[in-house]
């Protein structure tokens, strides 16, 4: 990001403010950078925001991540057959 980027004003409850500032220095980033990977992960595809929610308990990226993604869909894919058998 540069000083050029728009700015964004935004007011928010203290507790938050502590969360993410809590949560930008355990990820060692600035806030804003907290702020904008997690607004752009809510913006990604299911399957991606599963993914990043695993990879800290690796410690790190995925090993596979294809394979990974495949058999997370595959498992998804599942959970909606069985949500729909459920509803009849």
């Amino acid at each position: 990001m540069s000083r050029t980027d728009p700015q964004f004003n935004l007011r928010i409850p203290a507790a938050l403010k502590t969360k993410v500032e809590e949560a930008a220095k355990h990820n060692k980033r600035s806030a804003t950078a907290e702020i904008i990977a997690r607004l752009e992960e809510s913006f990604s595809p299911e399957i991606h925001r599963i993914i990043r929610a695993v990879e800290p308990a690796t410690k790190g990226p995925l090993p596979d991540l294809e394979e990974l993604q495949l058999n997370l869909e595959i498992v998804l894919e599942q959970l909606k057959h069985l949500a729909a058998a459920k509803k009849k």
